[in-house]
């Protein structure tokens, strides 16, 4: 995370403290159970604090509503999603159901928790006001932008200046792919925003292609849902003496590798179907897409994630360019159901796919004899 990153995750979490108000509702509520407390068999008491555990559990739910899945890793990386998710919310469950006859304890646990949240709040406070001292900003996306964020393991190019190049190489074959499928010509690239440790970098794309693209990652993911309870078994397995490494691969693996193929296949079909003329290059694009999905599916099984950031553009008036703006519409219409899907799975220590070449290869043409 750099630090416009950091910047960014704390004016979201001042931002959403303020628009919730959870502190103010965690305090109120810490109020109404030190009153059970006090007098456990009072049922206004009992009432109140019913109450308000319904109230911070609707604002909780709220809240959580409005982050993307990237956005709950970011607060993972701070220690921020014991304060913000549902996971806060579910703790003080835990303490009241294990301490019914003695509120007085789960009081003390509460008390203490709000206490903890009211320093982090005043600390990440702080923070934001130290860091715009030192002129750090967030990025600020203009309007009818779209980015890609692409995080890269390492595992991928190995620390290997040459195979992070060929990695980057490969993430620009893929957007371009479906550049021309979504709009029927190549789209440039703006990079964005470069975080590292692991790199995530963020590039700039034409919402078009960025819609497409969204929805292909949300296949992606999908795919993988589907082959989870094999994945299990076939860790199971792995467990059993009695199978050998070939047998496992044999037939779960194998396995595996069937249900992807079929999913890429009627994937490439129906990308095909709703690309712009491809100027007699169907050969030619069916296996440039077949190349693409495979790469996607290979690299989110070995821990790549990809966050999708946009700002759409205010509505165009009917007499200007309406077919157009029914397509950008349209287009960031599908990016803000998009993004709250992209939760990616754990990065697989023996993923089943290999990594396809870093080029499509060429398709072969038939030759005629005179």
């Amino acid at each position: 995370m750099n630090a416009s990153r950091l910047r960014e995750i704390t004016d979201l979490l001042l931002e959403k403290e303020q628009q919730f108000k959870i502190q103010e509702i965690l305090t109120e509520l810490s109020g109404h159970l030190s009153n059970l407390a006090s007098n456990p068999q009072d049922a206004a008491h009992q009432n109140n604090f019913a109450a308000g555990l319904e109230k911070l559990k609707v604002a909780i739910e709220g809240l959580s509503a409005t982050l993307q899945p990237a956005q709950i890793k970011l607060l993972e990386e701070i220690d921020a999603d014991k304060f913000f998710t549902g996971q806060m919310f579910s703790e003080i469950i835990d303490w009241v159901q294990k301490n019914p006859l003695t509120p007085a304890v789960a009081h003390q646990k509460l008390g203490a928790f709000v206490a903890s949240r009211k320093a982090f709040i005043r600390d990440i406070t702080e923070l934001r006001t130290n860091l715009e001292k030192l002129k750090i900003r967030p990025s600020v996306l203009s309007e009818g932008a779209t980015e890609i964020g692409f995080l890269i393991p390492r595992s991928l190019f190995s620390n290997q200046f040459d195979e992070f190049i060929k990695e980057m190489n490969v993430l620009r074959r893929v957007l371009q792919a479906f550049a021309e499928t979504a709009t029927g010509a190549a789209q440039p690239i703006v990079v964005g925003d470069i975080s590292t440790t692991d790199p995530q970098l963020f590039l700039g794309i034409d919402p078009l292609t960025a819609a497409m693209f969204g929805g292909v990652i949300t296949w992606a993911l999908s795919q993988w849902k589907k082959v989870e309870e094999i994945r299990k078994l076939r860790s199971e397995t792995k467990k059993n003496s009695s199978f050998t490494e070939e047998e496992i691969k044999f037939f779960y693996d194998s396995k595996i590798e069937k249900i992807i193929d079929e999913a890429i296949e009627e994937k490439t079909g129906a990308l095909l179907k709703a690309m712009k003329a491809s100027g007699g290059r169907d050969h030619e694009k069916r296996n440039e897409l077949t190349w693409a999905l495979r790469s996607i599916l290979a690299r989110i099984e070995r821990g790549m994630t990809v966050e999708i950031r946009f700002l759409p553009p205010e509505s165009k008036s009917e007499s200007e360019g309406k077919q157009e703006a029914t397509a950008l519409e349209q287009a960031f219409s599908s990016l803000a159901q998009t993004a709250p899907q992209l939760l990616f799975p754990a990065s697989e220590k023996a993923p089943v796919l290999q990594i396809p070449p870093p080029e499509p290869e060429e398709p072969q043409r038939s030759s005629k004899t005179s």
